[in-house]
């Protein structure tokens, strides 16, 4: 007889664990909204170097002028007083931010990095026909930082489709972003 209870009440118990796990997988917030593929590679064109860039005044003004199909074929010299960059070496990396690789940060869609990151803070304007480099900060080695970006469903996957800030705090929410 108390055999028969163990094995319902394993069997019972197995059902429950495979019940939650299935439960924390669906869970996709922050992950939410469904958005187009050029959503990531709009992201991807703002935020991610091309294969191959150097750290140059005129291979940034090259980038910075060069026109951005997924953006109208506008162009990304001073469109925002500060822009943020990462290597293409670290594109995976900052895909996974919303794939279990980063943390719930505040409200709506956001994750922070697990990872440290190197990145760029490029500052540009637009002047007549051409751009012109203000300043250009390398963050790497120690002074990596974390970032958090905003995700969403592309296809099916999560993906990055906004940079929010770049921060030296490491997460403090331990929520898994995205299944």
């Amino acid at each position: 007889m108390f055999k028969i209870l163990r094995n319902q009440c394993g069997m019972r118990l197995s059902l429950l664990l495979m019940f939650l796990l299935a439960l924390a997988c669906s869970y996709d917030l922050p992950c939410k909204g469904n958005y187009s593929i050029d959503s990531y590679n709009i992201f991807s064109a703002k935020h991610i170097l091309p294969q191959g860039f150097t750290n140059s005044e005129d291979n940034w003004i090259k980038h910075l002028q060069k026109q951005i199909p997924y953006l109208n074929n506008e162009r990304l010299c001073g469109r925002k007083p500060l822009q943020t960059f990462f290597r293409n070496a670290d594109e995976n990396a900052v895909k996974n931010i919303c794939n279990n690789q980063g943390f719930e940060y505040g409200a709506g869609n956001l994750c922070i990095s697990q990872e440290i990151f190197s990145l760029y803070i490029v500052e540009s304007e637009k002047t007549g026909n051409g751009c012109k480099i203000n300043k250009v900060r390398e963050i790497n080695n120690d002074n990596r930082l974390h970032v958090v970006v905003g995700c969403g469903k592309v296809i099916n996957t999560c993906l990055p489709v906004h940079f929010h800030t770049q921060t030296s705090e490491a997460p403090h929410n331990r929520i898994v972003c995205c299944c």
